[in-house]
């Protein structure tokens, strides 16, 4: 997770912000593998959603 809340990382990478936001992509990586991409999320809950998911997979336990 990357919190910048001044825009300087998304300006460092011409990432587009609009809000004060920018899109979020969420990537799970497991040994050097993506195992799942998650595009266009919103914060409310999606932390419970991936963990939900990562649980379902094995990966790790609720």
């Amino acid at each position: 997770m990357l919190a910048d809340p001044e825009g300087n990382v998304a300006e460092a990478f011409d990432v587009p912000v609009t809000d004060g936001a920018a899109q979020r992509t969420t990537l799970v990586v497991v040994d050097g593998t993506v195992r799942a991409i998650y595009e266009g999320v919103a914060p409310e809950g999606h932390a419970r959603d991936v963990v939900d998911d990562l649980a379902e997979t094995g990966l790790v336990r609720p």
